[in-house]
């Protein structure tokens, strides 16, 4: 069954999941639609809804140590960056996790106030439990500006490449932040994919393009005949709470699985989109609603 729901583009033309997949196309489509975007805080509020119903983290946290062990350099320090830190969800688990055996310095990078703000407590939290290894600096500021003059013997860019509109821009910054001999490791999902179908049009709606994914990352390597390895990761999305009516949580899940605010569709609108949800999704023997979901992992070296 899980193979079957992954193979999105393979699926019979006429079939349920074909024929809601075009009603949510149509859906998006409808310029009498008036879409809401998130706002800072929705934004926040539905990030930790979705995180806190998989383990998608935990599973790329796993990823990510065994990369860094089987390549971090001899240096007394290990320099790493992360590119869209976010509030620090994922951040937290990786310093948590290296700083039993290695001294870092960590640099996070991120346009939105509030995350930075929330990043920031949680590396101070950390810190005063090792100060001795842990050093720390957050910038709130897109990376695309952001001027570094050191270099890192990770890069990290976790969920965040789908947010940049220039590919090429971004991995050429990786690239010049690197030390010789450093890892760039990028988390991001694939496009295809039922999860992430709503959000892929609300996104052409907003933004007036398709948010990047991993078959246009994969394309890019490809053409400028650059090395990296790949890997994909599953795993479930629970999505129970979506289908609870007046469940703060799972509105926070919709918003953030759309990628816009759901009080701008009316209730015949969010039915079709929850009969999306749950007929491409399955129940499990503890009676919770899960959708299968996968991210890709690329990593390159200087």
């Amino acid at each position: 069954m899980m193979n079957s729901l992954m193979d999105f583009d393979s699926e019979p033309v006429g079939t349920l999941k074909s024929l809601q997949k075009s009603a949510v196309f149509s859906l998006f489509s409808d310029q009498s639609l008036k879409l809401l975007k998130l706002n800072e805080q929705q934004y926040i509020e539905g990030q930790i809804a979705y995180r806190n119903h998989h383990n998608e983290e935990l599973i790329i946290l796993e990823e990510i140590l065994n990369i860094f062990e089987q390549n971090k350099s001899q240096q007394p320090t290990h320099e790493i960056l992360s590119i869209g830190c976010g509030q620090g969800l994922f951040e937290k688990l990786l310093l948590k996790s290296l700083i039993s055996e290695n001294k870092i310095h960590f640099v996070g990078v991120d346009p939105n106030e509030t995350a930075c703000s929330l990043i920031q407590k949680e590396c101070q939290v950390i810190y005063t439990s090792e100060p001795a290894k842990l050093s720390f600096d957050i910038h709130q500021s897109k990376f695309e500006d952001l001027v570094l003059t050191q270099k890192f013997d990770l890069v990290l860019l976790i969920q965040s490449l789908l947010y940049f509109s220039d590919i090429e821009t971004v991995i050429c910054k990786v690239y010049e932040c690197l030390a010789e001999g450093g890892m760039a490791i990028i988390a991001i999902p694939a496009k295809r994919q039922l999860l992430n179908e709503p959000y892929y049009q609300a996104n052409y709606r907003l933004y007036g393009e398709f948010p990047c994914y991993s078959e246009e990352l994969k394309k890019y390597f490809n053409e400028r005949n650059l090395s990296f390895v790949e890997k994909r990761l599953q795993f479930l999305v629970n999505i129970t709470q979506c289908f609870e009516p007046h469940s703060e949580v799972g509105k926070h899940l919709l918003n953030f699985m759309l990628g816009v605010n759901i009080d701008c569709f009316s209730p015949l609108q969010l039915r079709l989109i929850l009969d999306y949800f749950g007929t491409s999704s399955q129940k499990i023997d503890s009676g919770e609603v899960v959708l299968p979901h996968s991210v890709d992992i690329f990593h390159f070296q200087k």
